[in-house]
Order: structure tokens, then C-alpha cells, then sequence
């Protein structure tokens, strides 16, 4: 059990860094996303079963200071996040998760929903780009939304859908999985293809870069 611990701490850090690093692409995409899973979290840690008073203490805390950082982050940005601000969020996020997961206040399942567009978003785009791209690890800006943001030739446009997803979609699948835990797969399934298809039509393979 130990050894499972430790193994998932250390994956769930390294995925969750790297994932909030991707998604720092667009003003206010990766700060929306905090606040939203935040907020998000605490609903079901309460659903869950009363919640942990420090876990939601913790959550409220990060979602206002990360609604206040995207006061100014919000398009057109006047201040951005950079590596410090998203490696700080993919941290705090991994920690949060492996302490959920073990300690049984939240699934895996439901944390694949709540990042369902960021983890459908940056899982589909790496795979594209190791079948279209020699250098498929280096640097680029061909995720979808980025691509998108380019096409519209607007980031708040690209923000909002992406928050109307989290809500309308992610959040309900969310709440589901928690009430009825057998469907948790699926609603993780119902979180993830959408985003698997537009990441697909819209990522990589519209970008040289």
C-alpha cells in the first residue's frame, strides 16, 4: 500500500504540472479551469458525505486567490501566470488529488471528470503530435484551443466555451458519478470523448508549431 501510495503521488505531480503547464496557452484558460475545480470540489466533498473541513478550507482558499489573480488574467490579460503560477496549480492539484484518492473523499473517476477537457485536451494533442511530429516533445502551441484562439482570433471566446463546458458538462457528470458511484466509468467515458474529438479535429493537425 505504500509503495501504490508513492507511486501515485508521484504520477499524479508530474501529470498534473505538466497538464497546468499546457494549459497556460491563452489568457485566463488555466485560471478559469482552477477556479471551476475548486469550486467544483467542494460541492463534492460535501455530496461526498460531509466533507473535510481542512480539504474544503484549502479548496475555498485557492479558488479566491486564483479568482483574484484572474481578475487581471481574464482576456485581454494585464498580468499572466507563466511556469511559477501553473507549476504552482499542477502541484497543489496533484497533492490534492493523491490525498482525496487515498483517503476515499474522492474517486479517480470523479478527478478525471472534473479535468476532463484539460486532461482530454493535452493527453490527445501529445499522442497527435508523437504520429505528426518528429519533435513531438519540444515546445509548441498546437493544442485546440490554442489553434482555436488563432482561427476566432479571440482568447475570451475560446475561455467561455471552455467554462460553459466545465459547467454545464463536466460538473453534472461530476455530481453523478458521486451520487452513483458504479457509473463513475462511464460518466469519465461521457467527460472525456467530446474533447477527445474536438482536440482532434482542432489540435495538432491544423499546427506546424
Amino acid at each position: 500500500p505504500v509503495f501504490i501510495d508513492l507511486a501515485l503521488s508521484w504520477f499524479a505531480l508530474v501529470w498534473l504540472m505538466n497538464l497546468y503547464n499546457f494549459m497556460d496557452g491563452i489568457d485566463g484558460m488555466a485560471a478559469s479551469g482552477a477556479v471551476f475545480i475548486c469550486a467544483a470540489s467542494i460541492i463534492v466533498l460535501l455530496l461526498a458525505g460531509g466533507g473535510d473541513k481542512p480539504l474544503i478550507l484549502i479548496f475555498g482558499l485557492l479558488a479566491i486567490c486564483t479568482f483574484g489573480f484572474l481578475l487581471f488574467n481574464r482576456p485581454p490579460a494585464s498580468i499572466f501566470m507563466g511556469d511559477s503560477g501553473s507549476l504552482f496549480l499542477g502541484y497543489c492539484f496533484g497533492a490534492l488529488i493523491t490525498k482525496t484518492v487515498t483517503g476515499g473523499e474522492i474517486s479517480l473517476w470523479t478527478w478525471l471528470i472534473l479535468f476532463g477537457y484539460f486532461a482530454g485536451d493535452t493527453t490527445t494533442t501529445t499522442v497527435l503530435r508523437i504520429f505528426l511530429t518528429k519533435r513531438w516533445y519540444g515546445a509548441h502551441r498546437s493544442n485546440a484551443y490554442q489553434n482555436l484562439a488563432r482561427i476566432w482570433d479571440s482568447h475570451i471566446k475560446v475561455v467561455r466555451g471552455v467554462s460553459l463546458y466545465h459547467v454545464l458538462w463536466l460538473f453534472p457528470l461530476a455530481i453523478w458519478s458521486i451520487l452513483v458511484p458504479s457509473t463513475a466509468p462511464l460518466a469519465a467515458l461521457l467527460a472525456l470523448a467530446p474533447v477527445i474529438f474536438w482536440t482532434f479535429r482542432y489540435g495538432p493537425r491544423l499546427s506546424s508549431s
